[in-house]
């Protein structure tokens, strides 16, 4: 067991656990923990593959362990990719505040925006905005409109005015919420929707 280079150069692995470079292509060696037991740790991601496909290319080279044992051992996450809620439908821009610059997507239904990481809308560094939910953002896939909602016990400014109850929003509209500005940006809007075919 020792930490080697890829065959490309690029990155570093330990080849007592991987047979190829986990980062270039991973072939996994040995599912347990020094101590024999299973790594639980481990989730994979991975987007409308063949599932009996998947598990054989990370099946354990000496084969002890089979297909059925896999599922134990891994949690696979899937992501479909004709799942409507999964389409973007806008944008929020950081236009002032800890976190300038950045962009956050919006997708159907509720946006909830906040510094958890459950939350839709992540704003870390902003200390002045709630944890959980300070506000949140709709898109209205029936109508193909936007709305912004406050939370309970947090200020939200939309356009210089309190946001005190659920208020449409259009393209340009400015957010306040704690010490940042974020523009909101349409890309469902007048003229342009996601069509629902395939799902």
């Amino acid at each position: 067991m020792a930490i080697v280079r890829c065959e490309q150069g690029i990155h570093y692995y330990d080849n007592g656990r991987f047979d190829k470079c986990p980062h270039c292509g991973i072939s996994i060696k040995n599912f347990k923990n020094h101590d024999n037991s299973i790594n639980d740790q481990v989730t994979v991601r991975k987007n409308d593959v063949d599932v009996n496909e998947f598990y054989e290319t990370i099946a354990r080279k000496d084969n002890s362990i089979g297909i059925g044992d896999l599922d134990e051992v891994r949690t696979v996450g899937y992501i479909s990719s004709v799942k409507g809620n999964d389409y973007i439908t806008g944008w929020l821009v950081c236009i002032d505040g800890p976190e300038k610059g950045r962009d956050y997507r919006l997708h159907h239904g509720f946006n909830r925006l906040g510094r958890s990481h459950d939350m839709d809308i992540v704003v870390m560094e902003d200390s002045y905005i709630s944890r959980d939910t300070h506000c949140m953002l709709v898109y209205d896939g029936k109508h193909n409109e936007f709305y912004a909602s406050p939370s309970v016990g947090t200020l939200t400014y939309l356009n210089g005015e309190l946001l005190d109850k659920s208020l449409k929003i259009k393209v340009g509209d400015i957010l306040r919420i704690g010490e940042s500005e974020f523009e909101f940006i349409p890309f469902c809007r007048e003229g342009r929707i996601w069509d629902n075919k395939g799902e």
